[in-house]
């Protein structure tokens, strides 16, 4: 039979009329962290005991500041004591005392580096910018190697939106300080605002620079793999902010899904999604809600449709607590499309029409419906779910294509050419009008308008194998087998790896009695789609010929496991085995199988 070409919608570029897009959390949690803090300092080489304090408790800064209130008196020109009571001050939140002892060991020691730094970032925690630009400069004036400055002084080029000078002081900070992740995250963060940017501009109609957004899309990946790979080597039991360390993983793997997806690299994206912990307190509810609705989307694209519909079921049951629950009802749409890709086309129906019941202007629910109960072989439903696609979007060449396919089964010969011709006329350079209008057309028996309309659609596309494939099959309708062979060999070097390219070739070359060829391409369908009873049916045929009837018996058998409609199979078993005298099989067979 013709094989007719179905236009389906790219799944990668659908654009609903209403977008599950992530509503903005209530609480005010940020895609990010939270607002990246400033890094202090917390080492003196004069006082390691008792430092960093990053890994202290509150009891154990209290017990820094009286040890180092006690140095304080014992020697009142002692710099180090008062840096080490400022950074225990810093992170009790006592700010005012941290500027007053920072100040004091700064006034002791003028050049005092870190002071400076850590003076920089109790101004940043206070929002007090200008104060903090200008302590971290003089850390950096008296010490150009305090990758820690570096790294505070690109935080406030980037709250400033200086990227490139944010980039340049993050890049400096990693020279200095490789293992610090914070600043391959931020530096990462910076290139993917580029790429954010730089797709805004392209949306306004700026020219198109590809080139710009891979590159810069490559070094966001670098530095958010930088940020795992050193997360990695870190002992999270003996760290005292292992939260902030796991936030930090959390979001890396959540930003790097999404760079993947922008690559169209699902696999990769899958793996950092089905990292990320859906209950960790560093996602939103709004970054939840996208690394479901991502997941869905790369499980369909890698076809993992049963993955991708407990992605969705999942999103369903989270969205279900949202004021505006109703419009997230389009999850029944992608939902719709997993169980279609997964060959539930009664599932599929019953999830489109859920959708349908809230969006009811949305063209794309019965385009999609009509295409499930087309594979359901409801094709009168089908026909009127393409009508009313096309109600709503009218003259789309994709619809009228379908529209065409299903009338012509429904033997509406005459809807169907209309249909075909419409879709050319609005699109001459698609050859699926051309193609779906020679089907058409042959199956009305009038072959040289079949062949001229798939050669149309090579003149557009003269690598369309569907049109090669058919132009084979018109040949073998009118016995034409070499010449059906030549076409159909043209369609298989186009696309090697089409199981129906296999079987038909093989038809043709059964009927030009070439028996070892049809056997190879028999057999090679079946590597390619080992459930198809038909083929089976084919191949035990050939073997027959050929008096190889063991194997004969053995593909009638699995043609008949596989649910073959053909009535015939079960008598050419029964016959094989009467002929050659095992009439208990043969008796055994008959009983079985009627």
């Amino acid at each position: 039979m013709v094989e007719i070409t179905e236009d389906f919608a790219d799944l990668d570029n659908f654009q609903p009329d209403t977008e599950p897009t992530t509503e903005a959390d209530p609480t005010g949690t940020n895609d990010e962290l939270a607002e990246s803090s400033a890094l202090i300092t917390t080492e003196d080489e004069n006082q390691r005991s008792i430092v960093p304090f990053v890994n202290k408790n509150q009891t154990d800064l209290e017990l820094v500041i009286s040890t180092n209130k006690r140095a304080a008196r014992q020697d009142i020109d002692n710099p180090v004591a008062f840096y080490n009571l400022g950074s225990a001050y810093f992170y009790q939140n006592s700010y005012q005392d941290a500027i007053s002892c920072f100040n004091r060991a700064i006034k002791l020691k003028y050049d005092y580096d870190r002071a400076y730094n850590n003076l920089g970032a109790v101004y940043d925690r206070l929002g007090q910018t200008y104060r903090a630009f200008n302590a971290y400069r003089q850390a950096l004036k008296f010490n150009p190697d305090l990758a820690l400055a570096h790294y505070n002084i690109g935080r406030l080029y980037e709250k400033r939106q200086d990227l490139s000078s944010a980039q340049t002081a993050y890049e400096t900070t990693i020279q200095l300080a490789p293992e610090l992740y914070q600043a391959h995250y931020q530096l990462a963060g910076i290139h993917r605002q580029k790429i954010q940017s730089q797709s805004m501009s392209e949306d306004q109609g700026a020219v198109e620079r590809d080139d710009d957004g891979l590159a810069k899309t490559a070094l966001a990946l670098e530095s958010y793999q930088q940020v795992l790979g050193i997360l990695e080597s870190i002992d999270l039991g003996k760290q005292a902010l292992s939260d902030d360390v796991k936030n930090i993983a959390v979001q890396t793997h959540f930003h790097l899904s999404k760079l993947y997806i922008r690559q169209k690299n699902y696999q990769q994206a899958i793996v950092h999604l089905e990292n990320i912990e859906l209950g960790h307190d560093s996602l939103s509810r709004q970054n939840k809600i996208e690394v479901q609705y991502n997941l869905g989307l790369a499980y369909q694209q890698v076809d993992r449709p049963k993955d991708a519909i407990r992605s969705y079921h999942r999103l369903l049951l989270t969205v279900r607590e949202l004021p505006s629950v109703d419009k997230w009802m389009i999850l029944y749409f992608y939902i719709g499309l997993a169980y279609h890709q997964d060959g539930q086309y009664i599932l599929a129906i019953d999830a489109y029409q859920k959708a349908a019941q809230y969006h009811r202007g949305n063209w794309y629910i019965p385009f999609h419906l009509g295409k499930s109960y087309y594979q359901s072989g409801n094709y009168a439903v089908s026909l009127k779910s393409f009508q009313k696609a096309d109600n709503l979007k009218p003259n789309y060449p994709p619809i009228l294509n379908n529209l065409g396919l299903t009338s012509n089964l429904l033997g509406n010969f005459a809807d169907a050419e209309s249909y075909y011709q419409r879709a050319i006329l609005l699109n001459p350079k698609d050859p699926i009008g051309h193609n779906n209008l020679g089907v058409a057309y042959l199956d009305k028996d009038q072959p040289d308008e079949a062949l001229q309309s798939f050669e149309k659609a090579l003149t557009v596309n003269s690598e369309f194998a569907d049109s090669h494939n058919n132009i084979g099959l018109t040949h073998s309708k009118y016995f034409m087998f070499e010449e059906a062979i030549l076409a159909h060999q043209k369609a298989l070097d186009l696309e090697p790896d089409r199981a129906k390219f296999h079987t038909d070739i093989g038809l043709a070359y059964t009927m030009n009695q070439q028996f070892d060829l049809a056997i190879t391409h028999f057999q090679k369908s079946l590597d390619l789609g080992p459930s198809d009873a038909n083929v089976h049916e084919h191949l035990a045929s050939v073997y027959e010929s050929v008096d190889d009837i063991q194997l004969a018996i053995k593909h009638y058998r699995k043609a008949i496991e596989l649910g073959t409609t053909s009535a015939n199979v079960a008598d050419q078993i029964g016959n094989f085995h009467f002929r050659r005298g095992e009439y208990n099989e043969a008796v055994e067979f008959f009983a079985n199988w009627r």
